[in-house]
């Protein structure tokens, strides 16, 4: 990880999470960048008011560097800034490519009338589009050393294993321990993923120490709070690839009290498709 690229809108949900990059790229050695997309509103004739498009820009630098002053750990550490305009979803994706080795960083408000206007909004549509790797931070969740992370596990064999290259790269920098959890209604389907699935991710994420978890249980979304709650998870982990768990935990209304009533950061692992970069592996998947 070379850069964390910190999404800001400077509400209090959006300077917790910028905290959280800071330590994290502070733990890193990564290069830091704060970011705000902004939009230049319409000039109205009648009100004799001319937006400058360039005096919009001004203004947000000079938000972003208040900020960055606050946020810095010490007088020597730098933080880039940079303002840019357009739809914050597309512009903070756009921007965030120009970086090597790229995590996002973006902050969440964790419920009531907030959470719903959260839904669909600026951080749940940059996880569904994202193509870079995605850490949303909770507005009451702490830095810590990550020493149990739960990745909730939803894939297949058309997906590559490189997806998960930086579940494992913070896995070995914090020594964690890695829960391959996933929901299941039966014990048949429990032989299926260790059979097929699980034992794959465990080669992957070799040498750090990986436990399976099968929780049954109709209602995902509680069997996965009540799974972190108990074993203390200090980070999850998910591919929010268009199958139906990304959908159930973040858009049903059943399960929409699962990470926004917690304080557990969520990395978003954007899909790698086997077909895309591991061609010669395909047969191989398909008969496994």
């Amino acid at each position: 990880m070379k850069t964390i690229f910190i999404a800001t809108d400077f509400s209090s949900a959006a300077h917790n999470a910028s905290k959280y990059g800071i330590e994290l790229a502070s733990k890193f050695g990564a290069r830091i960048v704060l970011f705000h997309a902004y939009i230049v509103p319409l000039s109205i004739p009648e009100s004799y008011v001319i937006v400058n498009a360039e005096d919009v820009k001004k203004t947000a630098e000079s938000y972003l560097l208040e900020e960055a002053k606050v946020l810095r750990k010490s007088t020597v550490q730098a933080i880039d800034i940079l303002a840019a305009e357009g739809s914050a979803p597309e512009i903070i994706l756009l921007n965030a490519s120009k970086y090597n080795d790229c995590m996002i960083v973006m902050g969440m408000k964790g419920e009531g009338l907030a959470l719903r206007k959260l839904i669909g909004n600026t951080t749940t549509a940059v996880a569904r589009k994202t193509h870079l790797p995605l850490i949303i931070i909770p507005e009451s969740a702490e830095f810590n050393q990550v020493k149990k992370v739960a990745f909730a596990s939803d894939i297949d064999y058309t997906i590559s294993l490189k997806t998960i290259d930086m579940l494992k790269e913070i896995g070995l920098h914090f020594n964690s321990q890695i829960f391959i959890v996933k929901v299941l209604k039966n014990s048949i389907n429990e032989i299926e993923e260790l059979t097929y699935r699980s034992e794959r991710l465990k080669g992957k994420l070799n040498p750090l120490q990986v436990d399976f978890a099968f929780p049954r249980g109709a209602a995902v979304a509680d069997v996965l709070q009540d799974f972190i709650t108990e074993n203390k998870i200090e980070l999850i982990a998910m591919v929010p690839h268009h199958h139906n768990l990304f959908e159930r935990l973040f858009v049903k209304s059943e399960t929409r009290k699962f990470i926004f009533h917690s304080h557990i950061p969520l990395l978003i692992l954007p899909e790698i498709t086997i077909e895309k970069y591991e061609p010669e592996n395909k047969l191989l998947h398909q008969k496994a």
